[in-house]
């Protein structure tokens, strides 16, 4: 029973640690993620919370249930019989966008991107890494990569061709969908909306506003079997990409507020957004997801947001708040009775003395202090490579600083270098009013280099970016993202130049 009703609507991002929108100080980066701002102003931010599981198909149940998962359970409705969905389907319209899991049972949610075969593999393949001894999970389909249908994204496929249907139908449809029944609102529903938004998960190809670059390379090239080589820049590329998906993040906030509001929802809804877990962004790292004690603070501490119904806002609460919290905090707010067994607590009343916490991944607990300084100490990294947030604004180590300068290479003497640039066709005709903006410049050396040549790239007469060489089974390429504010509808002129050590600069011949 449901002694308050009151609309709820709960997004869950997915692969996003804290220390991505925030300072080394531990403050949230307003300027650069506004929506994340307004949620911190209308609401409740507890800067201190933390996921209970590494992985999604445990994590996810988690925030759904109030309970930490049995490691053995799949994340399907017969599995979980109690959580948010069956729960209030007696008293709630629900518009469920669930990816991975499948908690609401399919006579009361529609399903999303898994057709009923699909599914029924994506259960086979997570289930068989989660009850398989290690050793016999190296052959199965990977389930950290994407979003369903494993099985299918594990064998042979064209990545041009299917990097389309996967932004639009693994990330943007739930979103779409979720928007347009929030539009579709009546006032005679109670409605719970949730979604799962794939988002700020890699692939990362989102810029902030909403549009993304094309895919011109087949991967990230500090990227080595799920973890990270030891070349500190090329990892800062891939935090890069990472901070501006995380901006397409925060734009999607916006828009669901937007709605709510056009709505006459805002106001009056329980608003909670979170995520599932982090991801570890950093050189030497084994793999991007396995949380150790070196990976915590990325791993394990997660955005929370809460809002509840017309209530005053602007707090940040530094208690130790655990996503199996978050079923709680919902019943408390409509007045609804948990079972026995639930183990979270609400997070609108005393706060609960938790000196440490663990976060459960494949390799066992792992324990986190309850200072949360880890976190601090990862934003800090990110500070170094970005040191005002701007993610357009790395540079290599010791090059000068030239981004935003206007520079008319005709002046400049002839590098003895020459290069091409990848898909060089995209920017002869670019249009602005499409999703698809060329932002990722990519081109390859025609010499062999046996250090790496730092490279200022110019878009139209202005410095886009800085970036460096590395060495691939080509020769010498390189990668770099520009702000999508320097192209211009049509034609657009894309030149190279060489910055020696010294600072002096040279023009690198292009076709």
């Amino acid at each position: 029973p449901v002694a308050n009703p009151t609309p709820v609507v709960m997004l869950v991002f997915d692969e996003f640690p804290l220390a991505s929108i925030i300072d080394s100080d531990g403050s949230l980066r307003s300027d650069r993620f506004p929506n994340f701002a307004r949620l911190a102003a209308d609401g409740t931010w507890y800067r201190n919370a933390v996921t209970v599981e590494q992985q999604t198909e445990h994590s996810v149940p988690a925030l759904l249930t109030g309970s930490v998962p049995d490691q053995t359970q799949t994340p399907v409705a017969g599995q979980y019989p109690f959580n948010l969905f069956t729960a209030l389907r007696s008293t709630y319209d629900l518009h469920v966008y669930e990816a991975i899991t499948q908690l609401c049972p399919r006579q009361l949610c529609e399903g999303l991107t898994s057709s009923a075969s699909s599914l029924v593999a994506d259960v086979g393949v997570v289930s068989g890494h989660l009850l398989l001894p290690g050793p016999l999970t190296t052959d199965l389909p990977p389930i950290d990569r994407g979003w369903g249908d494993f099985a299918a994204a594990a064998g042979e496929f064209d990545a041009r061709e299917a990097f389309q249907d996967l932004l639009e139908d693994g990330v943007r449809s739930p979103i779409d969908r979720v928007l347009e029944d929030i539009r579709s609102y009546h006032p005679s529903e109670m409605p719970l909306f949730y979604m799962h938004a794939i988002v700020p998960h890699h692939p990362w190809q989102y810029l902030p506003d909403g549009r993304h670059y094309p895919f011109i390379v087949d991967s990230n090239p500090a990227s080595v079997d799920g973890g990270w080589n030891g070349d500190e820049f090329l990892v800062a590329q891939s935090m890069q990409r990472h901070l501006l998906q995380v901006g397409y993040a925060d734009h999607v906030v916006g828009e669901v507020v937007a709605e709510l509001e056009a709505a006459g929802l805002y106001e009056s809804s329980l608003l909670i957004v979170v995520a599932d877990h982090g991801i570890a962004i950093r050189p030497g790292v084994d793999h991007q997801r396995r949380i150790t004690d070196e990976s915590v603070g990325e791993i394990a501490a997660i955005p929370l947001f809460v809002k509840t119904p017309n209530a005053e806002g602007g707090v940040i609460d530094d208690r130790r708040a655990l996503t199996i919290d978050v079923l709680p905090t919902i019943a408390d707010v409509i007045d609804a009775r948990l079972p026995d067994g639930v183990e979270g607590v609400s997070l609108l009343g005393p706060p609960v003395e938790r000196e440490q916490t663990t976060t459960v991944g494949p390799d066992g607990a792992v324990t986190y202090g309850a200072d949360g300084h880890e976190k601090l100490e990862v934003a800090a990294r990110i500070e170094s490579w970005f040191p005002d947030g701007d993610p357009y604004a790395l540079r290599p180590p010791g090059s000068p600083d030239l981004i935003g300068q206007t520079l008319d290479t005709s002046t400049l003497p002839v590098s003895g270098l020459s290069a091409e640039i990848m898909e060089a066709d995209l920017y002869a005709d670019v249009d602005l009013s499409s999703e698809v903006v060329p932002a990722r410049i990519g081109a390859s050396l025609h010499e062999q280099v046996d250090e790496p040549v730092v490279v200022a790239v110019v878009v139209n007469g202005k410095v886009g970016a800085l970036t460096r060489t590395f060495r691939d089974d080509e020769g010498a390429s390189m990668l770099s993202l520009v702000d999508p504010a320097l192209f211009v509808d049509g034609s657009n002129r894309i030149e190279l130049v060489e910055v020696t050590g010294s600072g002096e600069l040279a023009r690198i011949a292009t076709p």
